[in-house]
């Protein structure tokens, strides 16, 4: 049933939410009651995953820089980094969920139901009955990505066991940009009907006061969304900043197995590359839908007399989308727009050139 669920009612993240819960990457949320269930117990799982996934990295990690004994120290350096920042991207996720971010997944997830509750935006039984644009669908498609990755990786290499760890840690960072790119679409799509609700409102002071009321709501959304994913998509750039630096650093360095490590590196950078950019740039979808409802309002202005009550409604609303656009942090390192995908760009870049130029040193 909630394979037809569009992305305009939360229960469409059921499925994948209680995927991710195994991975304890999302508290375990009870949609019948509304509440988390099992605050206590998932908390001692949460830890123990962190413990388990820990353990197994730092073996993993040990071993490849044991067998490759040829690579040079800035590659023991780089290979070291993706696993570390994966690690601890992946330790973050979980552990804000068991404890700092419990209450806000409560809050964040409680205020989406009370925006698609029939008597607000009534969106909640719409469908999206398309394969293609089915969030469960998406998150299937990538899952299997990921493991035909893994068995790419396991027949090609010589150390396939060690390399697990790498394939998780990216996993995971698709699971936790899926969830977030699906409440940021969900919160895109909030946005439009707050622009047919504020059209349908012309000469109706309630119905715009309405507007306001919602919009506000989405506000608090947006500020649960950074708490609980800021620090994560942070660690998520990072790791994607380390492996791009790796995969870059196998074209400059003659290892017998070069021409698989490269296709790795790429299937790796393939996907991970593209989350961030996906979500990035669904941000900014959200921001640009958040700018129509401020257009619609200059447009009700020519509609209605500046002197009647809904004129005075009008111009409150409109204070409040002006000083309070919606705004998706990196843990307030950055703003998630079209302009931080060309930032890491040219950061990625930079840095290239000098592990480049380093590398050729050391080989000469």
């Amino acid at each position: 049933m909630y394979l037809t669920y569009s992305r305009k009612s939360i229960r469409f993240l059921v499925p994948i939410l209680k995927f991710s819960n195994v991975l304890a990457l999302a508290p375990w949320y009870n949609f019948e009651k509304k509440t988390v269930a099992s605050a206590k117990l998932f908390k001692l799982y949460a830890v123990m995953i962190a413990l388990l996934t820990t353990t197994w990295s730092t073996y993993c990690l040990t071993v490849r820089l044991n067998v490759r004994k040829e690579i040079i120290l800035l590659n023991y350096f780089l290979n070291s980094m993706v696993e570390i920042t994966g690690l601890v991207t992946f330790l973050v996720t979980v552990l804000g969920s068991a404890f700092w971010n419990m209450d806000a997944w409560h809050k964040l997830i409680a205020n989406l139901s009370f925006l698609e509750d029939r008597n607000n935006l009534n969106t909640s039984n719409s469908t999206d009955k398309s394969v293609f644009k089915n969030a469960n669908s998406i998150f299937l498609m990538g899952t299997f990505y990921y493991i035909a990755l893994y068995i790419f990786q396991y027949l090609s290499s010589d150390m396939p066991a060690s390399l697990s760890s790498l394939v998780f840690f990216f996993y995971a960072d698709f699971v936790a940009t899926n969830i977030a790119y699906n409440i940021v679409l969900s919160i895109t799509l909030k946005y439009k009907d707050l622009v047919s609700m504020l059209t349908d409102a012309r000469g109706c002071s309630k119905n715009i006061r309405k507007v306001k009321q919602l919009y506000l709501k989405i506000d608090e959304v947006i500020e649960y969304f950074n708490n609980i994913f800021g620090l994560t998509i942070l660690g998520i750039f990072a790791h994607l900043f380390s492996e791009a630096l790796v995969g870059m650093s196998f074209t400059n360095y003659n290892y017998s197995h070069s021409l698989i490590l490269i296709m790795m590196s790429c299937m790796y950078m393939l996907i991970t590359v593209f989350c961030p950019v996906v979500l990035t740039f669904s941000c900014q979808a959200a921001f640009s839908e958040s700018r129509n409802i401020l257009m619609t309002c200059y447009k009700l202005e020519h509609d209605i007399s500046p002197i009647s009550w809904e004129a005075e409604e009008l111009a409150r609303l409109k204070y409040i989308l002006v000083n309070r656009p919606p705004v998706f942090l990196a843990a307030g390192f950055f703003e998630l727009d079209k302009r931080t995908n060309l930032g890491l760009l040219n950061t990625i870049t930079t840095y290239f050139i000098v592990v480049a130029q380093y590398m050729s040193q050391s080989l000469s």
